[in-house]
């Protein structure tokens, strides 16, 4: 009202400003392209609520500009025809996404040291099931109903006796409900065999630790079952002492 601007149009949303693709925004463009020549400002509460990404936000702030639409922050108004301001602009848009990025590093970081510890931080594998250690901390343990059923699909097909497809079709194996990219993940993930592969980052290598969880099948039958795949280990493979 003090700046006689009549707001024709809200809208609201609870995703993440790390980049455009959100349903509400997504609206809110159709709406300005209907509107087209009619609206004049997109007005946010604060630059972070627009984007969390400064690349992006001078992509879309330009095609706004082309639609004849200024955006602009009532908390953190700027001043676009004013050079001096576009530092403070810079500055708006550059926050959001430096916080980002060191939210980003900790929980990354964060997420290696339990890797490191032998602690299997991501969802848990067909034939796992949560469960907690002495100290009250996730770890997951073998699904009793699930789990001899995948040792035995380990060592059946380490025999190699039998291909991915035709165990799949035993009838022993429906309880797990195998599709075909699902059993070949399977067999490569190696929580089975109670460790844990890192991925390499930056100046650290890839490297395989041994796991907190109970392992499911042997080292040795998850080996030979790599062989069977045409895989073979090729990562240091530190020992971490269990808890």
């Amino acid at each position: 009202d003090r700046h006689s601007i009549e707001v024709v149009k809200e809208f609201e949303e609870d995703y993440s400003a790390k980049n455009f693709n959100r349903p509400a925004y997504a609206n809110l463009l159709k709406f300005l392209v209907a509107q087209k020549g009619n609206i004049d400002y997109l007005l946010i509460t604060k630059w972070d609520r627009f984007s969390r990404n400064a690349e992006e936000t001078l992509v879309m702030k330009g095609q706004l500009k082309a639609m004849g639409v200024e955006v602009n922050c009532t908390e953190q108004w700027v001043d676009h025809d004013e050079p001096n301001e576009l530092i403070l602009f810079l500055i708006n848009i550059g926050l959001p996404e430096a916080d980002n990025r060191i939210r980003s590093n900790r929980s990354r970081e964060g997420t290696r040291s339990n890797l490191k510890q032998g602690r299997w931080v991501y969802s848990q594998p067909k034939g796992y099931m949560k469960g907690k250690d002495e100290q009250g901390k996730v770890l997951m343990r073998p699904n009793p109903e699930l789990a001899p059923l995948i040792a035995e699909l380990f060592k059946e097909f380490a025999q190699g006796v039998y291909s991915q497809n035709e165990l799949r079709q035993l009838h022993k194996y429906k309880p797990l409900n195998l599709t075909k990219s699902g059993l070949s993940r399977m067999f490569n993930q190696i929580a089975y065999s109670g460790r844990i592969r890192i991925k390499a980052y930056k100046d650290e290598s890839e490297q395989v630790v041994n796991a907190l969880h109970e392992a499911i099948v042997s080292e040795e039958v998850y080996e030979k079952v790599q062989i069977q795949l045409g895989n073979r280990l090729r990562v240091k493979h530190k020992q971490v002492k269990r808890n």
